[in-house]
């Protein structure tokens, strides 16, 4: 049986990515570097957004969607939650489930074709970015000589490794089993592991964790020197009911830094990105170093 990305590559028209998000533009550029031409794909979003500020092609609503002639609908969202309810609001619509695509399927496809891993940021790493703007190079700028262990909460393929000086211990853990010297850790539901590092890494975690404050304060015990998060933050326009709160597993900036600044480290460095035009979803960077009034390491209940 043909893998479902060689499938889209040989049609080379009529993918439709539904939700603007990294995952989505970055599929995009993957598709295009595959001589899938520009007028083949479209974007489809729910909510206001522009993908034309980074591919220069146009969105429609789903209810538009009877409009084209689409073979491939690909659902570019993390949130098992939203998926669930963007898959029964294209059923819903009277299209059939044999076009519609979950991302995870999208990324176990190119794990088979190139060798990946498994999760959504790895599809990020498949594809090039319009644009200078790299969170994993932001974040290894962060990390120098003189430190020495860095554990990366839910690394993926673990590609920041390969951006990170040599010295550094690097262990990564994630919720899928990996090989190599990955800790398998699921923060919805393992016991936090006895571990610390100088530095930990938490890229996109906060907002699939069902109880973010309770892992942020498990984090900030185990890290010795810096804490390096990136996560998105929605906008008001980007929440307007509780049901997009559920979704996004909202994640509230301010409470963030309040937990990391309680456990005795300072905010040193803060950049944000928007996604797609700005006016639902930005992507936060912070850096924050461990306070030298502040020492010890111990693990939060």
């Amino acid at each position: 049986m043909m893998n479902v990305i060689d499938r889209i590559i040989n049609k080379g028209n009529g993918i439709v990515l539904f939700g603007v998000t990294w995952s989505a533009i970055q599929l995009y550029y993957y598709f295009k570097k595959q001589n899938v031409k520009n007028d083949g794909m479209i974007f489809c979003d729910n909510y206001k957004k522009s993908p034309e500020y980074y591919t220069g092609n146009p969105i429609c609503k789903p209810d538009e969607l009877i409009n084209y002639n689409y073979h491939f609908i690909i659902i570019c969202v993390g949130s098992p939650i939203k998926r669930r309810d963007m898959r029964k609001q294209l059923i819903n619509q009277k299209i059939s489930q044999e076009y519609i695509f979950d991302l995870e399927v999208i990324a176990k496809s190119l794990k088979e074709k190139t060798g990946g891993g498994l999760t959504s940021e790895d599809i990020d790493n498949e594809c090039d970015l319009k644009g200078n703007y790299d969170r994993h190079t932001v974040v290894a700028k962060w990390i120098d000589r003189y430190d020495n262990s860095v554990i990366d909460w839910g690394a993926g393929d673990g590609h920041i490794e390969t951006l990170l000086p040599l010295h550094l211990k690097y262990t990564p853990t994630d919720f899928i089993k990996r090989k190599g010297n990955y800790i398998l850790y699921d923060w919805n539901k393992d016991p936090f592991p006895k571990i610390t590092a100088d530095v930990s890494l938490m890229i996109d975690v906060l907002t699939t964790a069902c109880d973010y404050e309770r892992l942020l304060k498990n984090v900030c015990c185990a890290t010795h020197k810096k804490i390096i998060i990136s996560f998105h933050i929605h906008t008001a326009d980007g929440l307007k009911n509780d049901l997009m709160r559920e979704a996004v597993r909202f994640t509230s900036e301010n409470a963030v830094v309040e937990i990391i600044k309680s456990y005795g480290f300072e905010i040193k460095e803060r950049i944000i990105e928007p996604l797609g035009d700005g006016t639902c979803v930005n992507d936060v960077i912070m850096l924050f170093k461990k306070s030298e009034i502040f020492g010890g390491v111990n693990f939060a209940l």
